[in-house]
Order: structure tokens, then sequence, then C-alpha cells
């Protein structure tokens, strides 16, 4: 065996092992704003600031030993640490390599809680090795369209699922006393204007859809910071919404911790500190004592305010022990193998088998003599989107050809080099020039080797990034360029790397096989290809619909926006609450994955007990691996409400899931529960959650389309 299979071979086994949970458990601390010790600390502490400290504490720092504007002000003389602090959720950035993890919606795509926690801790393990003390993620926008450069950051289209997976990597990194920085809150679904852009949205979207993630990091995930967006919400900036910051985010949901601004977010002075932005980053432009003494002596601005912010500052500190330690610990490696390892358990659980006809995969290695590999993709290997998210590799990272040459290693394996540049980033808009157009895609010996070959397989994808959004078709002629190679052999299998949904009208019908790996990380492919040959079974599922078209997505008509104002005028029927509402189809549904083993799904009984707000539901369903090997599946939970007069509901919602590995022909019995908070909608006239009385629908599969069965249950 070569030493690249055996490397890949041992983490393969490896993150076969973390999916059963044998090893790589965080340690159990959670932290607690509000324990004596933490009052007592901040107790201890305020006095000795003076005002002008108090104010320099309250905003980014770069000095001698605090490059790049990744710091708090340091007091040392009073035991305050300048705070460290990295991009972003895939891998700790920023200093130095580090393992780089798949992109977060490939984490979605996993429906884990349990991994994304296993993840959460492994990045907080990278952190305190670098002596890292906030990573700024995980990104908890919502998916809205699939343009958006950095979807690939996010967690999908459904508020539920976005904040279940995003609550637990919280928990998991927060474990490992690394604080977690949920955003971008709120309204950043764009990055086109991103810096000025007015996120119209109603108030019940923004309730049941934008801020829902948000709300599940604070209560359930417990995050110790939020990071205020660049763009404007209904009129004002993130960073001096006071609905966002203090009405929302603190009198209703409690949040004790620090709301920081995102890197030159801020716009004023006053009006942030008023709003309740406690930090901005990543320098002093509008925190400061020149900007800010004048403000309370005139007594425009109370030094109670400064007080508060700065009490929210450290008490962080102290409820993660940032001020009882140093932050770096030494005992962890710079490169991790349990960090390597959890991230190739990630991408193994992520890929979404789309299409397999005919049974196209898996492929067979002892029946393949000649592989052909095509397109942009299949290397060098991209490991991530770009943007404050890319994390450099501590290691060699492994490309799709290296991933197959390895999983194939009696078959003569070869790369045809892609014809045709792809524009960087600020050009993907425009066109090809008409020379680079003009040029073959084939020469005479590369069009006799895909005819010869047993299996092509292309790697395909639009290259994303922060700062800008992309096109909804692939660039750089990849379209016409998988058309021609699926004329030349129709045994042709596409490798998607992507953060979303791409136009697939022009090439889908050519291809028997289509495989989703998101941005695989550092050694992801070697996930990839042990689906393609069938050492791993296929159980990701989309954590977003795709369409059949641009023009059926609920944003189209409403992005980009003009005169930089945005209406998400879909409202609340975003994703496949769009779809069902409009009944349109789409390629591919929200939930579906394919696999490689069959599985049924029956719902049982439903119990109900308990009356108004602590009313609980469960539903009891048994899913069965009908199939003749071991797989994954995920059993999802959708509440479809009753007509009510003069309320407008969707179809269904998403409310529980929960993934299930069996073995061939085995079965096991599941109860997934819900709340009263489970059947609610926001009324806006009355700023309030509501459930009417009815029977609702309780419907259970493996896709919002594929529904195994809907049982009813009364909600008084």
């Amino acid at each position: 065996m070569r030493p690249s299979s055996r490397l890949a071979a041992a983490l393969l086994a490896s993150a076969l092992l973390l999916g059963l949970g044998l090893f790589g458990q965080q340690r159990p601390f959670q932290p607690n704003l509000n324990s004596p010790q933490v009052a007592a600390a901040v107790a201890r502490l305020m006095p000795k600031l003076n005002t002008r400290q108090k104010i320099e504490l309250l905003a980014g720092y770069t000095g001698p030993g605090y490059p790049h504007g990744m710091f708090t002000h340091p007091f040392k003389q009073f035991g305050i640490p300048g705070l460290k602090m990295s991009d972003a959720s895939v891998g700790v950035r920023v200093w130095g390599p580090s393992t780089a993890y798949p992109a977060s919606v490939a984490l979605a795509a996993a429906w884990d809680p349990a991994l994304a926690r296993r993840e959460g801790a492994a990045v907080g393990q990278d952190a305190r090795a670098r002596g890292v003390h906030i990573v700024l993620g995980p990104g908890m926008d919502i998916t809205r369209e699939p343009q958006c450069g950095r979807n690939f950051e996010y967690l999908g289209e459904d508020p539920d699922l976005a904040g279940q997976i995003g609550a637990a990597w919280i928990e998991g990194l927060q474990s490992q006393q690394v604080a977690a920085c949920a955003k971008h809150y709120a309204g950043n679904e764009q990055e086109n204007g991103r810096n000025s852009v007015n996120s119209i949205i109603s108030r019940r979207a923004l309730e049941e859809i934008y801020l829902a993630p948000f709300r599940t990091a604070v209560l359930q995930g417990h995050v110790m910071t939020l990071m205020a967006a660049y763009n404007r919400v209904n009129g004002r900036f993130s960073t001096d919404n006071s609905y966002l910051l203090t009405q929302v985010l603190r009198r209703q949901w409690h949040f004790k911790g620090v709301m920081m601004s995102d890197w030159g977010a801020t716009h004023a002075t006053l009006a942030c500190l008023t709003a309740g932005l406690d930090l901005e980053m990543p320098d002093n432009s509008y925190y400061n004592a020149g900007k800010i003494m004048p403000l309370l002596h005139s007594g425009k601005l109370p030094m109670s305010n400064i007080n508060q912010h700065v009490r929210r500052l450290l008490r962080v500190m102290a409820a993660m022990h940032f001020l009882d330690r140093p932050q770096k610990d030494a005992s962890l490696p710079l490169q991790n193998p349990h960090s390597a390892a959890v991230a190739l358990a990630v991408e193994s659980e992520a890929v979404v088998l789309l299409k397999n006809q005919n049974h196209a995969l898996p492929l067979d290695p002892a029946h393949l003599r000649r592989i052909v590999l095509v397109g942009p993709d299949v290397a060098p290997a991209v490991t991530g989107g770009a943007g404050s998210s890319f994390t450099r590799p501590n290691v060699t990272p492994v490309s799709l050809l290296d991933a197959v040459r390895a999983a194939a290693p009696s078959a003569q394996v070869a790369q045809i080099p892609y014809p045709y540049p792809l524009r960087s980033l600020r050009h993907w808009w425009q066109h090809l020039a008409p020379a680079s157009a003009a040029g073959p895609m084939f020469t005479v010996r590369q069009r006799d080797a895909i005819r010869r070959a047993d299996v092509v397989i292309a790697g395909i994808g639009p290259r994303e990034g922060e700062g800008w959004d992309r096109p909804y078709d692939l660039p750089g002629r990849q379209n016409a360029y998988l058309q021609a190679v699926a004329q030349l052999n129709p045994h042709l299998v596409a490798v998607l790397y992507a953060g979303a949904n791409v136009g697939m009208s022009a090439w889908i019908h050519q291809v028997p096989a289509l495989l989703d790996a998101w941005y695989p990380g550092e050694n992801g492919n070697t996930a990839v290809a042990g689906i393609l040959f069938g050492k791993l079974n296929p159980s990701g599922k989309l954590p977003d619909s795709f369409s059949r078209r641009w023009n059926d997505e609920p944003a189209f008509g409403h992005y980009p926006g003009h005169d930089e104002h945005v209406h998400f005028a879909e409202g609340i029927f975003v994703g496949y609450r769009w779809y069902d509402s409009k009944h349109i189809a789409p390629r591919f549904p929200f939930g579906f994955g394919l696999s490689y083993t069959t599985f049924a799904i029956h719902p049982l009984s439903v119990h109900a007990a308990g009356s108004g707000r602590r009313r609980r539901v469960t539903l009891t369903a048994r899913i069965t691996n009908t199939g003749a090997r071991a797989g994954a599946d995920v059993v999802q939970l959708y509440v479809r409400p009753p007509h009510a007069a003069g309320v407008v509901r969707t179809f269904q919602q998403l409310r529980a899931f929960q993934r299930v590995e069996l073995a061939p022909g085995a079965s096991r019995t599941l109860r997934l529960r819900l709340r009263w908070r489970d059947f609610a909608y926001y009324d806006t006239a009355a700023n309030a959650w509501r459930v009417p009385a009815g029977s609702y629908g309780l419907a259970v599969g493996d896709s919002s389309r594929s529904i195994a069965g809907v049982l009813p249950v009364h909600m008084p």
C-alpha cells in the first residue's frame, strides 16, 4: 500500500470511529455568565479601570505583540489579557496553517448535531494550541439565494436545522474554553453591496426565519459573543440598530455576552453605544476617548452606558477563565491528528448523492482499467471558499486526483487539465474574453483518452468568496465542457464543489451520477473517493432546496436589489416553504439525499401532554434498513398547521430530525419531541407567538418531498 493510501485509510478509520463516538469527547465545561465567581471577578476589576482605560477596552487594538487587528486592548497590570481572535468556522486562520475543515454548509448537510459538537471541540483545541480566545464563527445567516458568496460559511435555508447545528458547534467550541461568535447579525444574506445595502425584512420574517438561528445560538448554545453585520436592516445599520441589539437580543433573549462589530462595520459613536454595540473592531475609529469623553462631559452619554459595556466584556473573560490562566495550551499539537480525523468524519457524513441513474455508483475498482478526471476542481484541491474563513492547511491537501488514485491503485488514472481560465472572483459576472472562448476544448489525444476511459470523473464548481456574489450558472464554460465530455463518453460522474445550488439544466440529463461534495477541507476528498468506490455509503442530506432554474427561486426579481435596497419580498416563504406554497417542483428538494442502501420509515404514534406553553408532543417512529449494506438516514419531522382564518402559514416546517446509522435489516425506534413553540407563528400585530387551536399534521419522512406518513395531533 502506498504511504498516501495508508494515511488515507488511517484517517478514514479514525473518522468512522468518530462517527461512532468512540473518541474525541470534549471536556464538559460550559461557561456560566451568571455565576457568583464571575460577578466577583467583574466587581474586583471595575474599580481599577479609569474612564479612559474603560473606553480603550471597548475597541480593537493593534500594537507590538498584538498584530493583524485581531485583539482587544490588554491591561496586563490588572491581569486583563488582550483577547486574541481568529476567523472563522472551518479552521483557525490568521495565526499560521491549521486544520482546514469542510465548509460549514457541509456540516449542515450531515444533519448530525453530535458531529457538529465534535467539530466545534476540535476547532477549540486548534484555537487553544494557538492561544486564541475567540473564534469568529459560526455563520448563522440563512441561504436565501444560491448566489450569495458566503453560503458555504452558513448552515442552509432552514432556521431550525441551522440553529441546531450551530448551537451544537458552539457548545463544542466553548467546551474547550474558547468563545464562539455567532455572525452576521442580521440580514446579511448577500455579499453584493453588503457594506451599505438595506435589507428590508418584515417583522414576522425576521422572527421566524432570519433571527431564529441566532436565538437558538443564544438560548441553547449559550454563545458568548455575537457579531453585528455590515448591512442595514429596515433602514438602520446593524451596528446601531437598537431593535436588533437591545430589544431582541438583550430584552427578549436576555443575552448577557458581548456584541462586537464586523471589521469596519461601525459608523457612529453615540448611536452604536446607546443601541447596544459593546466592542468596535478592528480599531477605535469611533470608540475612542476623543469622541466619547465629550459625550460624557456633555451628558449626552451617561457613564453607566460605558460601564455596562465594560462589564459585559469582563463577564465573558471571567466566565471563559481568560483571566485565570494563559489561553495557549502547549500540550496541544499545532498539527493535530485528531482534528484531521474530525475533518474527514464531517465530509464522510456530508457528501450528498444527488443522482445515481442505473446504479452508476459505486464504482468497482477491480473492473476499472482506465479512469480519466476532467474539470477545473480535480487538482489542485479546492479546500474551501475564499475570504476570511479560508484556512491554509498545515498539510498538503488531498485533491480529487490524489484520492481517486489511492482508491483505485490498479487503474490507470489520468487528469486532463481544464483548458479555460476562471475569472478572478471580482469578475465572475463577466464572460471570458473571445480569444479564450475560441480555443479548443481537447486535443486529439485527450479526446481519445476520454473515449477509451471506463469512467470519467469531473470536478466542477463556481469558486465562491467573501465580498461578492457569484453567478447562478457555472462560470468558465463549464456547462459546454460537461456537455462535450458526455458526448465523448456517457460514463460520466460529476462531483460538485460549491456552497449552494448551481444551474444544471445544460448538462444534468447527460450525467448519470452526481455528488455534491461542498468544499471538503484538507482531506475530505478521501471521503469523496470512498463514496465513489463504495467504501463509504453516502448519507448527506441537502440543507437547501436546489431549484431547476433561477426564475423558480423565492428571491428572483428582488435580488440583488436596487439603489442599495433589497426587499425580502418572499417573507416567510424561504426555501422549501416557497416551493411548497407555489407548487413548484425543485430539482432536488430540501432534506434529499440518495444512498447505496434503502430505508423504510413508519410513523407509529403520537402522544401529547400538558396545556398552553407547557404542552409537549412526542412522535414515535420506526426506521428500518431494508437494503443489503450498512448506512445512515435522517428521519425528518415537519409540522403542518391547520388553516386558520386570517393567518398565513407555510405548508410545513421542519421541527425535529435525527440521523440514524443502521446495519442491514436492523431497525430502530425513535422519539421525536416537540414543544409548544414548534407549532407557533409570530403574530406581528400582537408582538407575540401564537398557536391557533386545531388539528396539526406531523409529517415524517427523509426529505421535504418524501413523506412516509402523517399523523394528527390536536393543539387546544
